[in-house]
């Protein structure tokens, strides 16, 4: 198909004088037919010596191109054809142009943020409602700032189309969630703080919490809420000189021996 392709790229381009008659014909071959632009394909194979053969009359001409590839290796393009009948030196080419991939210029200007809110570039919007055709920010272009996204009346309506004032508000939100700390914080019993389901007292031991605080009241002994679980726990305690400990409840009477 090579040599086919190159022989289309050179429409209107007679061959017979540069080459000979066989060769204007399979050019002529791929150039015309019943289709118009696509060329008759069977012509061509004829012309070319017939099937299950390699293209006897013209073929393709290579040559290695002036600059390595990726991997520093020598790489050969496609030049034109030839006929091989004629000899391999004589060549038309047929890809004159050299095209080449660059980065193509960015207009700095247009793409300012000061630029309004365009189509989406999926076929299917979900991002918003399809009856809305007016542009989301002022005529100006200018997005309110976050201060004043942030500063609404408890009553305003806020405009959820607008994105710079959804990403404030957003923003600001997340600066006032709690952070999470890490470290291991420093535990201190004469403060209150969130016990987990397991450590809490049971419905016994804080029923044994109002009779230990009489009798430690009775022996002039003042104790704080921790000191008060703790021996209601069955922990011993010591104050001043004076040893208090209550014997632990089972958990499970019904199971003791």
């Amino acid at each position: 198909m090579g040599a086919y392709r190159e022989c289309h790229r050179i429409r209107f381009i007679s061959l017979a004088e540069t080459f000979d008659e066989t060769v204007e014909a399979v050019r002529h071959a791929a150039d015309e037919g019943d289709e118009g632009d696509e060329g008759d394909f069977a012509a061509y194979i004829a012309a070319q010596g017939g099937t299950n053969c390699g293209n006897q009359t013209v073929r393709v001409a290579k040559r290695i191109a002036d600059e390595l590839n990726t991997y520093d290796e020598e790489v050969q393009k496609v030049v034109g054809i030839y006929a091989p009948h004629l000899g391999a030196d004589h060549i038309h080419e047929t890809r004159t142009t050299q095209w080449r991939i660059v980065s193509g210029a960015v207009d700095v200007e247009p793409l300012t943020l000061k630029s309004a809110s365009g189509a989406p570039r999926s076929p299917v919007n979900n991002c918003g409602l399809g009856e809305n055709t007016q542009a989301p920010n002022d005529p100006n272009g200018q997005a309110e700032t976050p201060v004043a996204a942030m500063e609404y009346p408890p009553d305003a309506v806020i405009d959820w189309s607008d994105t710079a004032a959804v990403r404030a508000i957003v923003a600001r939100v997340k600066e006032k969630q709690p952070t999470i700390s890490k470290m291991q914080r420093s535990y201190d019993p004469t403060k209150g703080r969130l016990i987990a389901p397991s450590a809490r007292l049971t419905r016994e031991e804080r029923q044994r919490i109002p009779q230990i605080r009489n009798d430690l009241l009775l022996k002039d002994i003042s104790a704080q809420r921790w000191e008060l679980e703790s021996l209601a726990r069955g922990s011993k305690m010591i104050f001043g000189d004076v040893v208090i400990q209550y014997p632990a409840l089972s958990d499970w009477p019904e199971f003791d021996d």
